[in-house]
C-alpha cells in the first residue's frame, strides 16, 4: 500500500459526499487509534480504562501522543484528527477543540467475560508466512484487502523476535471463515498457512502429545540399552570359582532342605543350599569344584535321597555364569539391607535384638547355609529369598528405578565374586 493515495491528476480523491479519501498515513493513523479504543485492546488495557473514567470517555490527544506507536506515526493533534474523521469505521469522536478523543459512547465496550472472549477467539485467524523482518505496517497492508481485521498480534520468541506468524482477529466470524476457505493467499509470492485458532491450538496440543510419547519411547529405549550394557558389563567382567554349583532333580514333594544338606555333605563342605519344602529340585554349592563333580558321578550320575534318585549335573557355560550372577546380586542386596537396617537402629536396641540368638538351631552344620524361608545368613553375606528377601528386593528396586536414577547409586567397588576360599 502506497503511503499516499491520488487520482489520475496528482489531486487526493474524494469520496462522493466530498470528503476526499485518507492517505496511507491517515489510514495507519485511524487503525492504530482504533485498536487503543477497539474491543481487543479497551476490555484489557487498565490504563485506557483508567483515563477514559476521568471526563466522560474522553482523553486528551496530549496523552495519546505519548505511546510509541501513534508517536511514531505523527504528534501533530490537527493530522491526528483529520484521520479521525476519514475513518470509514466510525469508532471514534473528536472534541470541538481537537484536543480530545474519545469512543462514541453508542458503541458500548462489551464486559470481558468468558463468553465474550470465546466469540472473540473464534473470530482469530492464525496465519503464517511474513519474513521476520516485516513490520506490523507490512502485516496490515496484507489484510486490509482480507476483510474488516480488529487487531493483528504478532507472535514472538522468548528473544521477542518476530516468529513470521500472527494472530489476526476479524470483526465478523463471516469475514474469517473466508480468509481461511480462499484459495490462493500468497504473500511476497508465497502461499501462506491459515487455520482458525482453536483448530491452530489443537493441532499444537497433538503435536505436544506425540512429541512426549516420542521422548518417553526414546528413554525407554536408552534406559533399555544402558541396562543392557549394565547386564553385558556385568557378565564380561564376574570371576568365580568354576565347577562348584551342583543341580539335582526328581526329589519327593516332602524333602526339607536339612534331608538334602545330610545328604550331599558326604561328597564335600556344603556351603549353600537352594531348595524349599515342595519343590522337586534345587541347586548346591560346594566350597570346592572337585566335590560336585564327585557328586554328580556317584552312582551313575544318582543319588538316592528318600528312596528317590535324584539326577544331578554340575553346571557349565552361561548358565553356570548366570547362576553366579544371582548369587552376587543376593549378597549385595543383603549387604545393602544390613546398612539400611544398622542404620535405623539407633543406640540400645542392639542387646535386646542379641539376646537368645542361635536358639532352634542344634543339630546343623554352622558351615551350612540353606536358602528359603528360615535361612540363616554365613560370613559371606548370602541371605534368604523369603520375607526378609522379598522386602529386601522391594526395597532395592524401588531405589534403583530406572527413571529415577539420581547417578549416587554406588554399586561393590569390584565385580568379583568371593567364594568360601577367597
Amino acid at each position: 500500500m502506497a503511503d499516499t493515495e491520488t487520482n489520475t491528476d496528482g489531486k487526493p480523491e474524494t469520496t462522493g459526499d466530498g470528503k476526499s479519501e485518507p492517505t496511507g498515513l491517515e489510514r495507519k493513523i485511524y487503525q492504530q487509534m482504533e485498536y487503543y479504543f477497539g474491543d481487543h485492546n479497551l476490555t484489557r488495557d487498565r490504563f485506557l480504562q483508567g483515563e477514559i473514567k476521568k471526563d466522560d470517555g474522553w482523553v486528551p490527544l496530549e496523552t495519546l501522543v505519548k505511546f510509541n506507536r501513534l508517536k511514531a506515526l505523527s504528534d501533530d493533534f490537527e493530522v491526528i484528527c483529520a484521520a479521525l474523521q476519514k475513518s470509514p469505521n466510525q469508532l471514534m469522536e473528536v472534541s470541538e477543540d481537537k484536543t480530545k478523543v474519545r469512543r462514541l459512547p453508542s458503541k458500548s465496550l462489551p464486559k470481558n467475560t468468558e463468553q465474550w472472549r470465546s466469540e472473540n477467539k473464534a473470530r482469530t485467524v492464525y496465519c503464517k508466512g511474513f519474513g521476520q523482518d516485516d513490520s506490523l505496517d507490512d502485516i496490515q497492508e496484507f489484510f486490509q484487502d482480507k476483510g474488516k481485521v480488529e487487531t493483528v498480534f504478532m507472535r514472538r520468541n522468548e528473544n521477542k523476535d518476530f516468529k513470521g506468524s500472527v494472530f489476526a482477529t476479524f470483526s465478523s466470524l463471516d469475514d474469517a471463515k473466508k480468509f481461511v476457505e480462499a484459495e490462493g493467499v500468497q504473500y511476497k509470492g508465497e502461499d501462506v498457512k491459515k487455520m482458525f485458532k482453536n483448530e491452530y491450538f489443537n493441532m499444537k496440543l497433538e503435536e505436544k502429545k506425540k512429541r512426549k510419547e516420542e521422548e518417553k519411547r526414546k528413554l525407554e529405549e536408552e534406559t533399555e540399552q544402558q541396562e543392557k550394557k549394565k547386564e553385558e558389563e556385568k557378565q564380561k567382567d564376574v570371576e568365580y570359582t568354576k565347577g562348584c554349583i551342583l543341580h539335582f532333580s526328581g526329589a519327593p514333594d516332602d524333602t526339607v532342605r536339612e534331608e538334602v544338606s545330610k545328604v550331599f555333605q558326604t561328597f564335600g563342605d556344603v556351603k549353600w543350599i537352594d531348595f524349599n519344602k515342595g519343590d522337586t529340585q534345587g541347586t548346591v554349592r560346594f566350597a570346592s569344584p572337585g566335590a560336585a563333580e564327585a557328586a554328580a558321578q556317584v552312582a551313575d550320575g544318582k543319588v538316592t535321597l528318600k528312596g528317590a534318585e535324584l539326577s544331578c549335573r554340575v553346571m557349565e557355560g552361561e548358565e553356570e555364569k548366570t547362576h553366579w550372577l544371582q548369587v552376587y546380586e543376593n549378597q549385595s542386596k543383603v549387604r545393602q539391607q544390613k546398612k539400611k537396617m544398622k542404620f535405623g537402629q539407633g543406640r540400645g536396641r542392639g542387646r535386646g535384638r542379641g539376646r537368645g540368638r542361635g536358639r532352634g538351631r542344634g543339630g546343623h552344620d554352622r558351615n551350612t547355609t540353606f536358602q528359603g524361608k528360615k535361612t540363616r545368613l554365613d560370613s559371606d553375606g548370602e541371605g534368604s529369598d523369603g520375607e526378609t528377601q522379598q522386602k529386601m528386593e522391594d526395597t532395592t528396586s524401588a531405589a534403583k528405578r530406572p527413571h529415577e536414577d539420581s547417578g549416587k547409586d554406588e554399586e561393590p567397588a569390584k565385580k568379583h565374586l568371593k567364594t568360601e576360599g577367597d
